[in-house]
């Protein structure tokens, strides 16, 4: 393994690769202009003789905010967004998508900036709210702006309560009071999990109830 002056990975030598040919298996550049957004490129040497890209683009605190892989032919790509709020936490991820054209960036060009790609409209996302101590309260995977499927988290002084997706689902459409073709009425069952930490021990309970 090579490394830079400032002690950041450049060129990784795998076992049984050659120097100079085949030479280095990985290659990172690293944006080294102050005004420019900061973005890390890494070239993967690959059986077929090509180079396979990736970019990860960061924001100006450090976070990352955008990574394209290439397909492994250097035609097409994958992006996966993420986005933050303003106290620096994770609320939003995407699903990687595809995306026109290679990785920007070759050995000759390694300084160009990455373009941000707009993620689809129906794009597979992945949110997650907090509550006032950062604690996720929601976790949310979405097609779109459509949920899919969602798990809540409650906190407790010693426990904590986690509703899974399957679960949440079935409370939410079922938990009613309905009547059957039997003409008996009464109220359907919901379910959720209970994880109980006494405040003296690690270790935890799990119990799943119903009612």
């Amino acid at each position: 393994m090579v490394y830079d002056q400032l002690g950041r990975l450049t060129n990784v030598f795998l076992p049984g690769s050659n120097a100079p040919a085949p030479g280095d298996s990985v290659r990172f550049y690293y944006s080294n202009d102050a005004t420019k957004v900061p973005f890390v490129k890494s070239f993967r040497h690959q059986a077929n003789g090509l180079w396979q890209r990736s970019v990860t683009t960061y924001d100006g605190q450090g976070r990352e905010i955008q990574t394209q892989a290439g397909d492994g032919t250097n035609t097409n790509h994958f992006t996966t967004r993420s986005s933050y709020d303003d106290r620096g936490l994770v609320v939003q991820t995407t699903a990687p998508f595809p995306a026109s054209g290679p990785v920007v960036g070759v050995s000759g060009s390694v300084n160009v900036v990455p373009a941000l790609d707009a993620a689809p409209a129906n794009v597979q996302n992945f949110v997650t709210e907090y509550d006032l101590l950062n604690q996720p309260t929601a976790s949310r995977e979405r097609l779109g702006a459509t949920v899919k499927a969602s798990t809540t988290t409650e906190y407790g002084s010693w426990w904590t309560k986690m509703t899974p997706p399957a679960l949440r689902e079935s409370a939410r459409s079922t938990h009613r009071f309905v009547a059957t073709s039997t003409g008996k009425a009464g109220w359907c069952r919901s379910s959720w999990i209970v994880r109980v930490r006494a405040p003296w021990s690690r270790a935890t309970a799990t119990t799943q109830l119903t009612g």
